[in-house]
């Protein structure tokens, strides 16, 4: 989460099979301060349980400058802190899949058109490389 985020009552959205329940239910809001679990039971009645932590983005620091992109998760549209000099971003999906790339940085790219989902976005010069993890909702 970004920094100065309150942890203690987020409302998660989670995905899971039609067949399969969670409990506490999704779209539910929790307090995150502290690991949570969810219990989530497959149609067969096999349970397990999910444990999840929340981490609050303090970005990297690299000779004195912050990188950081945000919101995370978004709709689509993030911002990009620090990357005025970078050569090239590349957005791949979970299976390695290149869906976007562009080399004209500015402070927001869009990626309102790609479909739901957990993407990384890798900013790249000849000798630097920051890689992060976004989600798209």
């Amino acid at each position: 989460m970004v920094s100065g985020a309150n942890i203690a009552s987020l409302i998660p959205t989670i995905s899971i099979s039609n067949l399969a329940t969670i409990s506490p239910e999704s779209g539910i809001a929790q307090d995150f301060t502290d690991p949570f679990e969810y219990t989530v039971t497959a149609e067969n009645g096999d349970e397990e349980i999910w444990t999840v932590t929340v981490d609050i983005e303090t970005g990297i620091e690299e000779n004195h400058i912050t990188f950081s992109i945000f919101p995370n998760p978004s709709n689509g549209i993030l911002n990009l802190k620090g990357f005025q000099n970078w050569s090239t971003l590349k957005v791949t999906d979970l299976s390695g899949k290149t869906v976007y790339t562009t080399e004209n940085l500015g402070s927001q790219i869009d990626l309102s058109d790609l479909k739901k989902g957990v993407y990384f976005i890798n900013i790249s010069t000849s000798d630097k490389n920051f890689i992060e993890k976004v989600i798209i909702r």
